[in-house]
């Protein structure tokens, strides 16, 4: 299956600056298997969508789905 994984901020040290990246997975993935395929530490990420709304690092995806991945972000 084939899913689109959206990085931002900071994060994008662990693509090569890629924002964007399509990745190929087995069935039954969770976000966690996808950001340990990407050596991105969990704690850097503060929020994880899955397809526009909230999910968590177990969550599974499915074919066509969308993550993306925020890190704490600071300002205002």
């Amino acid at each position: 299956m084939r899913i689109t994984v959206k990085i931002y901020a900071d994060l994008r040290e662990y693509t090569d600056g890629e924002g964007t990246i399509s990745l190929g997975f087995a069935e039954k993935t969770r976000i966690r298997d996808i950001t340990r395929y990407l050596k991105i530490p969990e704690k850097t990420i503060k929020i994880i969508m899955l397809n526009g709304r909230r999910a968590g690092p177990d969550a599974v995806v499915h074919d066509g789905d969308r993550v993306a991945l925020f890190p704490p972000i600071a300002g205002g």
